[in-house]
């Protein structure tokens, strides 16, 4: 049975230098936390040199950082529940209704502030560019993920493109992508729990020579390894439930920029969706009514 973090600290703890104590302190008690932090984020949150962190590590049997995390994120998705993520989140907001009511507003105004701050404007470019150049757009995310899938599929419809969501489970969404070609894009969207079939589908357009753009909260989700674009919406703690406010904005800014990169054919479509709106009936008569 393969052994905990926790209980590889707690053997080795004896052999650790004062500092590297410091640092396994703060990893038994605050794992969920700093399971998906970068190694110099890590760094600023217990004053540690990247250098300092990589020795603690090897100190522990570990060939690296990379290979410590790793193994803490497998331990995280494993145990961090949906149960557990309600039991932290109410704890956070728990008391009066009204101050949990602003602060809840005011943690996802942040979040957004911060998102639009660490936009990458040229990921983001070329993501707009891959889908307007796309035959065909396919948008495949579960879970949560599928009001964004929806959202997206209903802007871009709108647009006149020729779109595909995919939001099953299983073998029915694979095989749904069959069809895919060189000329098509895949979007990927996935957050904390990560799908195989949403991997596989970005593995599968790599074969095929499909683009693929991935929509995702850090570049180390297998999401933003597997797509050849990724746009990060970091939606806060994996501790707690948390909203889809940032990729909520992060995608309706997409698809506007989406928009204005082909104006003259969504104008045209939003004349025909006029013109047809118009031969409807302003009042549909129910039969007994």
């Amino acid at each position: 049975m393969q052994q905990s973090i926790e209980s590889i600290i707690k053997a080795k703890y004896g052999e650790l230098s004062d500092l590297q104590k410091k640092i396994a302190n703060v990893f038994m008690t605050d794992s969920f936390q700093l399971a998906f932090l970068t190694i110099t984020e890590l760094g600023k949150r217990v004053r540690a040199s990247e250098a300092s962190l990589t020795r603690f590590a090897r100190s522990l049997g570990f060939k690296g950082y990379s290979e410590l995390q790793h193994m803490l994120q497998e331990e995280v998705r494993k145990n961090l529940t949906p149960q557990e993520k309600m039991r932290q989140s109410l704890k956070q907001y728990d008391g009066n209704s009204s101050h949990s009511l602003k602060r809840i507003f005011a943690e996802e105004a942040e979040k957004i502030k911060q998102g639009y701050e660490e936009v990458d404007e040229e990921s983001f470019q070329r993501a707009v560019d891959t889908v307007v150049r796309s035959q065909k757009v396919y948008i495949m995310g579960q879970g949560i993920s599928v009001a964004i899938v929806d959202f997206l599929q209903f802007r871009f419809r709108r647009m006149g493109f020729d779109v595909s969501a995919l939001t099953d489970g299983g073998s029915s969404s694979m095989e749904n992508l069959l069809a895919l070609t060189p000329e098509d894009t895949l979007i990927a969207i996935g957050f904390f729990r990560m799908y195989p079939e949403v991997v596989a589908a970005l593995e599968f357009a790599k074969k095929v020579g499909a683009r693929s753009i991935g929509i995702t909260e850090d570049r180390h989700t297998l999401i933003a390894k597997n797509s050849d674009t990724a746009l990060l919406a970091p939606r806060g703690s994996v501790s707690q439930l948390n909203s889809l406010a940032l990729p909520m904005a992060l995608v309706h800014a997409f698809a506007m920029r989406v928009a204005v990169n082909r104006k003259d054919e969504v104008l045209d479509m939003m004349e025909k969706l006029q013109w047809m709106n118009g031969k409807l009936p302003t009042k549909i008569t129910v039969e007994g009514d």
